[in-house]
């Protein structure tokens, strides 16, 4: 919704160029991105997750509407109706599916690299990760289980404790280099000089033909 109300004030005042407010909707996207990178961590609440949705949604529709609307806007009316339907479909369909199959399985990939890393420094010799273990141990075996269902469970423990690390550093590499493209993507988007600025410049130049 805030969305659209921003792309619909900016559509009647103008109050800056095309490329401005493309680039805008992108450093939104950065932010969304930045937030995930420098504060997300395994003990996260979901609330924390919703000022970076807000901001994801929000940059992804601006996105969205700008450039379809000026991807329209030199179409024939004749065949305008099925580019709508074919951008909607492209969009929301094939782009979505695309983009979570590639995330999913970099996510997946990464996850895994991380898991055997950090895997690799459970060792006896590590005074914290004995110490973790013998805490576990014995919390178990205070609930009264035995011995074999107290290390099962201290394992089971410590693997979700390391699978939810790993999903973190994952999800930050990812991040990452995401962030820096989409800081890219922004500044180049600020610079380019699109064909809705041009005709803007130029239209009080432009004679009407009646």
């Amino acid at each position: 919704m805030l969305a659209g109300i921003e792309c619909a004030l900016w559509d009647r005042f103008r109050p800056f160029k095309f490329r401005y407010m493309a680039s805008i909707a992108m450093f939104a996207l950065a932010g969304y991105e930045a937030m995930i990178y420098f504060r997300i961590r395994s003990d996260l609440s979901y609330e924390y997750l919703l000022l970076p949705g807000v901001l994801r949604g929000f940059a992804m529709l601006v996105i969205f509407i700008l450039f379809s609307a000026y991807g329209m806007e030199s179409v024939p009316k004749q065949i305008r109706l099925h580019n709508v339907f074919f951008t909607i479909a492209l969009r929301s369909v094939i782009a979505a599916l695309a983009g979570n199959c590639l995330f999913s399985n970099l996510l997946e990939r990464r996850i895994f690299y991380y898991l055997a890393a950090l895997a690799g420094g459970l060792e006896k010799a590590n005074p914290l990760a004995a110490e973790y273990v013998g805490a576990r141990v014995s919390s178990a075996l205070a609930s009264g289980n035995g011995a074999y269902e107290a290390s099962q469970l201290a394992v089971n423990d410590i693997y979700q404790r390391v699978y939810a690390e790993a999903v973190v550093c994952a999800t930050k590499e990812i991040m990452g280099y995401a962030l820096i493209v989409t800081l890219a993507i922004a500044i180049a988007t600020a610079m380019i000089r699109f064909r809705a600025d041009l005709r803007e410049r130029l239209a009080p130049h432009i004679p009407h033909i009646l």
